[in-house]
């Protein structure tokens, strides 16, 4: 069965297609995810984009991917409303965002840069919680043309080795609730990827 993924935006929903292109590659016999893309990450956005799909659909197999940062923030009341709904188990959060997720793939130079550099700001700010617009320098720094819903770096086997070997590292302070999912189903036989 084809997993169905609200994304919050294009980055997830691009970076979906380069993991299905992956599964593709590797003989897997169908279409592993579908990405519907939610146009942001609020609560109400995406229980509006899941109603939607649901809609055309009752028996699929649904999960939520946006960025824990606007949930910590309780932004639009996003957090108050997920703990008030019945949704909470179908998120999955990128922790505290998308492109701490993409530096997971990357070398372990690149992955110290950014968590040290992250550690600055947070310390210089007095907040545990970065914006797009107090991090996206640093991350310009490591990939200079980078933009948001462009994908700059490679998906393949080793990269996707990297990220679950962060995930899985509790000294690793990055983590995403997609990658755990992703390898669930991998330790499920659900999907092969080499």
């Amino acid at each position: 069965m084809i997993k169905t993924i609200i994304c919050e935006g294009r980055s997830e929903y691009n970076y979906i297609q380069l993991l299905n292109r992956l599964f593709r590659q590797q003989h897997h016999p169908a279409q592993a995810f579908k990405p519907v893309d939610a146009g942001g990450g609020f609560y109400f956005q995406v229980k509006r984009k899941l109603k939607e799909v649901r809609a055309e659909n009752r028996r699929g197999d649904y999960r939520i991917w946006v960025d824990k940062d606007l949930y910590a923030r309780n932004e639009r009341q996003s957090s108050t409303a997920l703990h008030r709904g019945n949704l909470g188990e179908l998120f999955l959060f990128s922790v505290m965002n998308f492109e701490d997720f993409l530096v997971m793939h990357c070398a372990d130079e690149t992955l110290n840069y950014w968590i040290e550099r992250c550690a600055e700001l947070r310390k210089g700010l007095g907040s545990d919680i970065l914006s797009s617009k107090e991090y996206l320098p640093a991350f310009l720094k490591l990939f200079p043309k980078y933009q948001k819903g462009v994908i700059p770096i490679e998906i393949n086997p080793e990269s996707l080795e990297l990220c679950f070997r962060r995930h899985s590292d509790p000294a690793v302070p990055l983590k995403n609730d997609f990658a755990g999912y992703l390898m669930s189903l991998l330790e499920l036989g659900e999907l092969v990827y080499k």
